[in-house]
């Protein structure tokens, strides 16, 4: 059979998804090199730029991830489905498969990726190029762009122009992927607008990092259990991914000292020794940068990655701070103690000196953040981890150690170190993880029933996110 698609096909193609097809190139959806047959439904118009950058290379698929695109092509069709999947585990690639595979069925068909982040937005584009997908980032309108099969964008941009998505729902067959769901509980806007904005869309594939439990507010298109629970469609979860090696290990060190007023010389211990609630009050003073923990943490985190460097010499380093100021103050100390220049991303650019793209694909050592690498943010190569914020919720706990634990294919880099302050409650998280790590080594390697596996990772689930 050609591999040529025909003036015919081309004019067809172009008539569903309203493009000018004189200016774009034909490509097959599925690589004829693949087994993609010449035929209109797998015809798809892209721009010279986006389709030379296209492989024809299918990226191959972990097991689970194969797993659940079975599970995905029998669901069904139109009621929301949520994958929870552990941060690293490949949410991303399974979602880019389905929406290749759910778009080729039709060539008008299209797809929105709402996400939490302008980095995180960028990030989705790069990776569709991959799949044959063109996503606009900007300048929405009453359809989609010519050569674009669909766009992503934040949650705030919908919350701001619900009316605009709507619309866009309306002239084409429309999945959205809502890429970490939960964050529409963060602001009541933001699951309004949602909600108005994509009731008129065909499908719906929910991703998040991390299972959570409503606080009274549901979010759109979400089911819950009767304690309150996310009830996710498929799930891949912590110890799974360490007995596919798609993880580190995770190791934590945790740092302790005292805290001295300088108004009345009064002295408190910082151990996890005491309560959650002196530990609250406590957290941010201990955090200070002027103090001698942070810098003794940078210090140990520093030596640490030196070693990594051994093995992996591009490692690097990340310290998760309060706000911009608590940031700079400890790029800082990092310079003073190391010698590196990290780079600066925060969520207000104002003293910004890099970019997570340049951090990513650089060998800088040092990134110093705020909340803008918290979770979804791929960059492999972070090994190292200081927890220098006072943001304390096993949701973001969790959502934070994912940026190290993320394992680069083919490397020798199976541990990832992070540096905590002695804080009771972020001592019961890390014994959530060890727990977790216990378990992925203790399970046997003979195949279990599926009832039981299911039963056991509900449990697990249960004593991750106890109410008591």
């Amino acid at each position: 059979m050609s591999r040529v698609f025909s003036k015919e096909q081309r004019e067809a193609a172009a008539l569903i998804s309203d493009t000018n097809e004189s200016d774009l190139h034909a490509d097959h959806i599925i690589p004829h090199a693949k087994g993609g047959e010449t035929v209109v439904e797998n015809c798809q118009l892209l721009s010279p730029e986006i389709n030379n950058k296209k492989s024809d290379t299918i990226l191959p698929l972990r097991s689970w991830q194969a797993d659940f695109i079975e599970v995905w092509n029998s669901r069904d069709t139109g009621r929301p489905f949520l994958l929870v999947a552990i941060p690293g585990g490949g949410k991303t690639v399974s979602a880019l498969t389905a929406a290749r595979n759910w778009m080729a069925a039709g060539s008008d068909r299209r797809v929105i990726v709402v996400v939490p982040t302008t980095n995180l937005k960028d990030q989705w584009k790069t990776e569709a190029v991959d799949f044959g997908i063109q996503l606009q980032t900007d300048e929405f309108g009453t359809n989609f762009k010519h050569g674009f099969q669909g766009c992503a964008v934040t949650y705030a941009g919908v919350a701001s122009s619900p009316l605009v998505f709507r619309k866009l729902c309306a002239v084409s067959p429309v999945l959205v992927i809502f890429d970490e769901i939960h964050h529409c509980g963060d602001n009541a806007t933001y699951g309004r607008g949602v909600k108005e904005a994509f009731t008129l869309a065909k499908e719906f594939l929910l991703l998040s990092g991390t299972p959570w439990k409503t606080n009274g507010d549901p979010i759109p298109f979400v089911r819950y259990d009767g304690d309150g629970f996310c009830v996710a469609d498929f799930r891949y979860d912590y110890p799974s991914a360490i007995q596919d090696e798609v993880v580190r290990w995770l190791t934590f060190h945790f740092g302790m000292g005292s805290i001295t007023a300088e108004s009345s010389g009064h002295t408190d211990e910082f151990n996890l020794g005491i309560t959650e609630d002196e530990a609250s009050k406590l957290l941010r003073k201990f955090l200070n940068p002027t103090g001698e923990y942070v810098r003794e943490t940078i210090r140990k985190a520093h030596a640490k990655l030196m070693e990594c460097r051994k093995t992996l010499p591009h490692a690097g380093a990340m310290a998760a701070c309060i706000d911009k100021h608590h940031a700079d103050k400890v790029a800082r100390v990092i310079t003073e103690e190391t010698g590196c220049v990290p780079l600066i991303v925060v969520s207000d650019s104002e003293i910004g000196t890099g970019t997570v793209k340049e951090f990513r694909s650089g060998r800088t050592e040092w990134l110093v953040s705020v909340r803008q690498v918290s979770e979804g943010t791929d960059i492999k190569r972070l090994q190292v981890l200081c927890y220098l914020t006072n943001w304390v919720t096993e949701l973001f706990f969790r959502q934070l150690i994912g940026r190290v634990s993320r394992k680069i294919t083919d490397a020798e880099d199976h541990e990832a170190h992070v540096y905590l302050p002695s804080d009771p409650r972020l001592d019961a998280f890390r014994k959530n993880i060890e727990n977790a790590q216990v378990q992925a080594i203790s399970q046997t390697q003979i195949p279990e029933p599926q009832e039981r596996k299911e039963r056991e990772q509900k449990e697990l689930f249960d004593d991750f996110y106890s109410t008591e």
